[in-house]
């Protein structure tokens, strides 16, 4: 990769981590990833930084950069998702997004129905009163989550 900049760096080293070709645990250097990369300490310091940001590496004085355990990593950020859409793994991370899609665009229908005060647009009175009176069609694995949410508790 000649005189690559810190985005295609991340981007690479980014994807090699979230698909698990650089395991947890797993240590490399900035001299090493330099080295890989054929770029600069700057550039390879810059993608370093976003990944630690992201929960991805933790740099340690004297040991070096040690790829950390997925359950630290920031999961909701778009460039995380890309990577792991990317990899070998896309299947499962499919699921993982449309099991969150399914747990949370419920209880945020329903509340954003809540605020409904009068539809801002033509509106059917059925469907009108459908999301008034919403308590209906609720699930018990919605209200769960919206306890979780709005105190802390299912």
């Amino acid at each position: 990769m000649a005189q690559a900049s810190h985005g295609s760096v991340l981007d690479a080293l980014g994807l090699r981590i979230a698909s698990g070709r650089l395991a947890p645990g797993e240590v490399r250097t900035l001299a090493d990833l330099e080295a890989e990369y054929g770029v600069s300490r700057t550039v390879v310091r810059e993608a370093v930084r976003v990944l630690e940001a992201l929960g991805m590496l933790a740099s340690r004085r004297r040991v070096g950069l040690t790829v950390t355990p997925v359950t630290s990593w920031s999961a909701l950020d778009t460039r995380l998702i890309g990577w792991q859409l990317a990899s070998p793994q896309r299947d499962h991370q499919i699921v993982v997004v449309n099991e969150l899609r399914s747990a949370v665009e419920p209880i945020a229908a329903r509340l954003a129905a809540g605020a409904l005060v009068a539809p801002p647009f033509p509106l059917p009175a059925r469907t009108f009163r459908m999301l008034r009176h919403r308590e209906r069609y609720r699930s018990r694995a919605a209200d769960a989550l919206l306890g979780l949410i709005r105190d802390g508790t299912p």
